[in-house]
């Protein structure tokens, strides 16, 4: 969803365009997958939720991800990469920000863009009804005026499902969350990154209610298709071991889950260098 803004990412880092970094507001696009839905993560999650996309990857993953795939040359990336990992996430997000509001953006979608803002300030500062109250309101407002397969609606659809995940509202995350893996996999295709997000953030909310047999299936697919699309190596598809191990993990199968937990920290020494961000600590991506 941010596909023409990366692109004016990597325009200006090519062009030496030198990084500002400025305190903001805003976190993460998905702070990184969340990996575990015990109250301490929630609580990390809640104090670093975005106004674009509170799912589960990281606006630098993303970023980092979308460099890799645009620019093939090794060389021409490095600079770029090491530029990308000094900066903060809440840097990363800032000059995405700023980058996308010197764009000419319709005034319907500043509406929108403006109460998203609402609900992410509104969480932030722990009132979380309201929150909750704007992301419906920005959800109905792109609905009626973008249509349910545009991709700030979906972006408004998921948005709205974490909030109520966050919450304990689960029936009502629910078919959220159903319905945006349904719309991203018929827009997007069953292949692009925010499907597999979208694959993962249902997966995730049946592990935390207690539904393996259901999450299962749903772990298994976001780890193919992560290989798949994204590479053996890739931090997402890191992610995707490591979601399967600590599901192992939930239900009991200990082996199996000491096995991928390994795996994925073996994976993670061998590629600290090339994404420093993702460091393994305790078994889980930090």
């Amino acid at each position: 969803m941010y596909q023409l803004i990366y692109s004016i990412v990597i325009t200006l880092l090519l062009a030496g365009c030198a990084v500002q970094h400025e305190t903001i507001t805003l976190p993460e696009k998905n702070k990184q997958v969340v990996l575990d839905n015990k109250e301490s993560d929630r609580k990390e999650t809640k104090e670093e939720t975005s106004d674009e996309t509170l799912n589960a990857r990281s606006v630098k993953q993303k970023v980092l991800a979308y460099i890799h795939q645009k620019i093939k040359d090794p060389e021409k990336v490095k600079p770029i990469e090491a530029k990308i990992n000094a900066m903060s996430e809440k840097e990363v997000i800032e000059w995405l920000n700023q980058k996308d509001s010197d764009n000419n953006i319709p005034p319907e979608r500043q509406h929108w863009k403006k109460i998203s803002q609402q609900y992410v300030k509104a969480y932030q500062s722990g009132h979380y009804s309201q929150g909750i109250e704007f992301a419906e309101k920005a959800y109905q407002y792109a609905l009626n005026n973008f249509g349910e397969t545009d991709q700030d609606t979906l972006t408004s659809i998921n948005n709205l499902a974490f909030l109520y995940n966050s919450q304990g509202r689960y029936g009502e995350a629910e078919p959220l969350y159903k319905r945006c893996l349904q719309l991203s996999e018929e827009v997007l295709g069953p292949k692009h990154p925010d499907t597999l997000t979208s694959i993962n953030n249902l997966s995730e909310l049946y592990r935390s209610q207690g539904r393996y047999g259901e999450a299962e299936p749903l772990y298994k697919q976001f780890l193919q298709l992560s290989k798949e699309v994204l590479g053996p190596k890739h931090p997402s598809t890191l992610i995707s071991i490591n979601n399967m191990a600590t599901l192992y993990e939930s239900k009991g199968k200990y082996r199996e889950a000491e096995l991928l937990y390994k795996r994925c920290l073996q994976l993670s020494e061998e590629i600290l260098g090339l994404w420093a961000p993702y460091v393994m600590v305790g078994g889980k991506i930090q």
